[in-house]
């Protein structure tokens, strides 16, 4: 059912794929904590889900923050992308939390997946308006 939802999240289904992009990585470069950590992560849609839904609008809020200030469109862009993805990391870390995780590795790797989620959904939902 959750694979399902990925579909309506913007964001969430991309997150799971790049973070195992990330894990194959971490493995063949030799950081096989980290990618016990991405591949945790790319196994759990939750956080995916949690990540992209809470961080996607936070990062079109820092968006709109950093150009009422007086910032250029790629600067904005850029804070946008970083607050996106800072809120959909807590976002997924908390959600991998509060479904009862205690392993490290399974908090990091949901902590991934939901940081790429919110990043990749902000810029989705930033390319469709």
């Amino acid at each position: 059912m959750a694979n399902v939802a990925t579909r309506f999240v913007a964001g969430s289904g991309e997150g799971l794929v790049a973070a195992e992009t990330v894990g194959m990585t971490a493995a063949k470069y030799g950081f096989p904590r980290l990618a016990a950590a991405a591949f945790a992560g790319a196994r759990a849609p939750g956080p995916a889900l949690v990540g992209g839904f809470v961080g996607a609008p936070l990062g079109l809020l820092a968006e709109g923050a950093a150009s009422n200030a007086g910032l250029g469109e790629t600067a904005s862009v850029a804070a946008g992308v970083s607050a996106a993805t800072i809120a959909g990391a807590i976002a997924g870390g908390a959600a991998a939390i509060a479904l009862g995780a205690v392993a490290s590795p399974v908090i990091l790797g949901a902590a991934i997946v939901g940081g790429l989620a919110a990043g990749f959904g902000y810029l989705v939902s930033r390319a469709l308006r």
